[in-house]
């Protein structure tokens, strides 16, 4: 397969309320299914909400729980990235994310890195232990946060990902945005690699998300950039751009070369 086509779902989760925000999934899969999409992507903590604190431990779920269901069943012939907390066998708790597709869980990631923030994941959260590609539809995924995506090594591991995605719930501070759209755009032609950001949008407790989710190719052009408001939209993408990229700037042989040279424990 040369081109898969991407769903950017960028919504509005209500605050711990997993059953509202569980409809507003299945509304933009559906949305998703009907444009012939490959895979939808969803932001962080997406059936959640954000600013959790003592919610935590009430929205969890484990990762084959019933409530569940209902997305495992919609993932058949769509691969589908979103984020909830995830409870594990030990009682042990994740900003995590599943990537269902034919309705078994294809891809799972847990959040490497917990930010010192207004969110204080560090009190309630776990740390994951590694950062790893997910090979779909021919297409190699990095899946990673956006605090994930700030840290260096995040990109080390992923090296040679086709689609480096970062999911997002980012709370709005100055600068912010303009941070994240740099950032997009410098690994995307460093790693000749597509570059998928999901914010999510909306606010919780006074607290604001502004969105703006966006797309760059592997030549770091961006393509797509949306609202502040809640919205789906949809990008072909496809090999030839990563291999006329690669080609024609090939540093990702570099980072290859110092991957090598230190090699993370």
């Amino acid at each position: 397969m040369s081109e898969i086509k991407i769903a950017l779902a960028q919504i509005n989760p209500k605050l711990g309320d997993l059953n509202y925000n569980l409809e507003k999934h299945k509304e933009f899969i559906l949305d998703a299914k009907t444009n012939e999409a490959d895979l939808i992507i969803f932001p962080e903590k997406s059936l959640t909400g954000s600013y959790l604190k003592d919610l935590t431990y009430e929205v969890a779920l484990k990762e084959d729980s019933s409530f569940l269901l209902d997305l495992y069943e919609l993932s058949q012939d769509i691969g589908i990235l979103f984020g909830f907390v995830e409870e594990s066998k030990n009682f042990e708790y994740f900003s995590s994310s599943l990537l269902l597709f034919n309705k078994k869980i294809f891809f799972k990631h847990r959040k490497v890195f917990l930010p010192s923030n207004i969110f204080n994941e560090k009190i309630f959260l776990k740390e994951g232990n590694t950062l790893e590609k997910a090979e779909f539809l021919s297409f190699n995924l990095g899946p990673i946060f956006s605090e994930e995506a700030k840290h260096i090594v995040s990109y080390l591991n992923l090296l040679y990902s086709d689609i480096i995605i970062v999911q997002a719930d980012l709370p709005y501070r100055k600068d912010i945005e303009n941070f994240y759209l740099n950032l997009g755009k410098v690994i995307s032609t460093l790693l000749g690699s597509y570059f998928i950001f999901v914010n999510r949008v909306g606010f919780e407790d006074g607290i604001y998300f502004w969105g703006n989710s966006f797309a760059y190719s592997p030549k770091g052009e961006l393509l797509l950039i949306l609202s502040e408001k809640e919205e789906i939209s949809y990008i072909n993408l496809n090999k030839e751009e990563i291999k006329e990229a690669r080609i024609s700037l090939p540093l990702i042989k570099e980072w290859d070369r110092y991957f090598n040279l230190f090699p993370t424990k």
